[in-house]
């Protein structure tokens, strides 16, 4: 076959910039299978429907319905077909996990090559256990050229090293453009959505190790698909490929009639999880004015239905904030009480890096039973691991376990929210976290039926409360503010007026923080609050290793054990340093004060410091404080030596002068 001659089968690169004389050059080394007699070449845009004329086989390629691939009659493999269905072409083989390899090498890179190798192809994961690997050397080698999956993670590495550029959908197409500079052993170029609504830049990467370029698509029970477009060995650079920017997909109520995929405002989807399903990764998500109280869908592995779930790194946010833009949960009908059963629905589901920003979550309901409490902890929003919630109000949420409010998992983050009358019927009236931060929230009202009903904070796993104010707060048992568990830290919060052990009379919490083994508290105030039991401040109550620094704890209540601020259980250590309260706690520390500390205004809910306060420039400086800032946001440290408490005192500088 004359392959320079024969015009139907040479791919067309005419928009990639290639001249015919290029081409012509270089025809002999784009990609082409079977026998001489029986060759098919591919375009350079996947749209394989003119190649049906042009060979003897042909086989669907599900890309483009309508389409065919050809391949040829002597062909042992075939990346095109479903290596897993009962009449596919490819010739594989299997491992010991039951998984089946299919490979195709392609061409020849040699390691004194010079020039740009051009390598485009398409891949779509299976839902399934599968993958694929794309590589210009051995696959295992780190100086190779190597795009792999591991799971969905696709890494551009020769290596599981370093972190995914990606984390791929499954059953939806990808492009991968890549263009190899053989003399500089650099490779740059993108992973495209088949969609284009998602560009993820690929830029400079080494590599060393040149042999055979190679893709291999593997799986065990699902389809893999996989081919390659084109592979384009030129003397000189072509055009870079125009960067496509994430898309925006549109929800609103009123004004519109939708229609997917949602790009504009006139066809923008009437509920978010439409949206939200069809966005890609890296995509926004935006939400004009409403309520949002139907669609939904229940997380991967879980039961739970959710008004909005996002289980991939979609940013969700409102137009116009949390006071008109409201996603709204539901109660089991057949609990007239509190609403829980199969039947409720949690506001909001977020995993694998999604994002959520200017909305009131409210009304939000757990059912009772499933695995881990992903199915009964969070009533208004679940946060897995890599999530972030911010700007948000939390109300009027309930969850059968822990966080009525808000459930926090691995390194989720809450900041900028407000939680309000969320009930939690075992912990966590307000919020719990294991192991993710709540910063910069105001937490009032909540309740629970157990500890902590403000907030909990490593029941499994660790977790932060920083710069927060939690006021107000209730629990049956207690303590009513804040219940911090092992290796977990408080710092730069305002703990007022809640209050522990509201239903009974025996041993409890406090009212205002519980801590067990090796948590620490520094730089709060905690103050005004009541526990029937155990102080009505703080309470170390189990364990050894809990700190306290820099902190305030005064005007606190209750405690029939004789402890109103400060309770030291014989069987916990605890070690209080820099601290005002009253008695004051030389027995834990050192640089302690019993003295008032002065707030401006406790009765109207002011706990900074008066000038006069002994507290100021009383406590010990950590290297922690550098470049922070106290509850109000303004500096941590001023005049040298921290002060005592949430609130660091600034005075005004300048001369006073006095006019009568």
């Amino acid at each position: 076959m004359n392959r320079e001659s024969n015009a139907r089968i040479v791919p067309d690169m005419s928009r990639k910039g290639v001249t015919a004389r290029t081409m012509a050059a270089l025809g002999a080394l784009c990609l082409w299978w079977g026998a001489a007699a029986q060759a098919a070449y591919l375009t350079s845009d996947g749209d394989f429907g003119n190649q049906q004329d042009n060979v003897n086989t042909v086989a669907p390629w599900p890309k483009f319905p309508g389409a065919y691939v050809g391949v040829g009659l002597a062909s042992a493999q075939s990346p095109f077909t479903n290596v897993f269905a009962a009449n596919g072409m490819g010739a594989g083989w299997t491992n010991g996990a039951g998984e089946v390899f299919f490979k195709q090498t392609f061409t020849e890179v040699s390691s004194n090559a010079t020039g740009f190798l051009y390598m485009n192809m398409d891949v779509m994961l299976p839902s399934g256990s599968g993958g694929f690997y794309l590589t210009v050397g051995d696959k295992n080698t780190a100086g190779a050229l190597s795009m792999r999956t591991i799971g969905w993670a696709l890494y551009a590495t020769g290596t599981s090293n370093g972190d995914p550029i990606i984390t791929l959908v499954p059953e939806v197409w990808y492009n991968v453009q890549l263009v190899l500079d053989l003399a500089a052993n650099t490779y740059s170029g993108a992973v495209v959505r088949a969609d284009t609504s998602l560009r993820i830049p690929i830029s400079n990467r080494p590599y060393s190790e040149r042999n055979l370029a190679t893709l291999c698509m593997y799986g065990n029970a699902t389809p893999a698909w996989g081919c390659v477009d084109n592979w384009v060995l030129s003397d000189t650079p072509l055009p870079a490929t125009t960067a496509v920017d994430f898309l925006t997909r549109y929800v609103a109520q009123a004004g519109q009639t939708p229609a997917s995929p949602y790009l504009t405002w006139a066809s923008a989807a009437s509920n978010i999880q439409d949206a939200v399903d069809i966005a890609g990764v890296g995509e926004l998500v935006l939400v004009s004015n409403g309520v949002y109280n139907v669609g939904g869908a229940i997380a991967p592995s879980f039961a739970v239905t959710n008004r909005v779930m996002v289980d991939k790194a979609v940013k969700v946010r409102s137009v116009n904030g949390p006071s008109a833009t409201i996603i709204e949960g539901a109660s089991d009908p057949s609990d007239t009480v509190n609403g829980f059963g199969p039947g409720a629905i949690r506001c909001v589901y977020l995993g694998n890096g999604a994002s959520l920003s200017g909305f009131t979550l409210r009304n939000g309901r757990t059912i009772k039973t499933g695995s881990d409490y992903a199915n009964t902890a969070g009533g208004g929003i679940m946060l897995r691991a890599n999530c972030l919630v911010s700007n948000c109000v939390i109300t009027a949420n309930q969850a059968y376990s822990y966080g009525g409010g808000a459930m926090l998992w691995g390194s989720a983050i809450m900041t900028h929210c407000t939680l309000t009358s969320n009930y939690g019927r075992s912990y966590g009236g307000g919020a719990q976290t294991d192991g993710g931060v709540i910063s910069k929230c105001v937490i009032v009202g909540n309740s629970s039926d157990n500890y902590g009903g403000g907030v909990i904070c490593g029941f499994y796993s660790g977790g932060v409360l920083s710069h927060s104010v939690v006021s107000n707060n209730a629990s049956q048992w207690g303590p009513g503010g804040v219940q911090l568990h092992a290796n977990t830290s408080m710092d730069n919060c305002l703990v007022v007026w809640n209050t522990g052990k509201v239903a009974h009379a025996s041993a409890g919490g406090p009212g205002g923080v519980e801590c067990a083994s090796k948590a620490a508290i520094d730089n709060c105030t905690v103050a005004n609050n009541n526990g029937k039991v155990r102080g009505g401040g703080v309470g170390f109550t189990a364990g050894s290793g809990s700190a306290m620094s820099n902190c305030i704890v005064w005007g606190n209540t209750g405690g029939t054990d004789g402890f109103t601020n400060i309770y030291v259980s014989v069987s916990a250590t605890a070690y209080i340093n820099n601290s005002c309260a009253f008695p004051a706690p030389d027995a834990y520390g050192s640089g302690n004060i019993g003295l008032n500390p002065r707030f401006a205004d406790a009765a109207a809910g002011n706990f900074r410091l008066k000038m006069s306060s002994p507290c100021i420039n009383k406590g010990a400086n950590a290297s922690w404080m550098t470049g922070t800032v106290d509850l109000d946001g303004t500096a941590r440290i001023k005049n040298d030596t921290v002060d005592m408490g949430a609130y660091e005192i600034h005075y005004l500088g300048g001369t006073v002068i006095g006019i009568r």
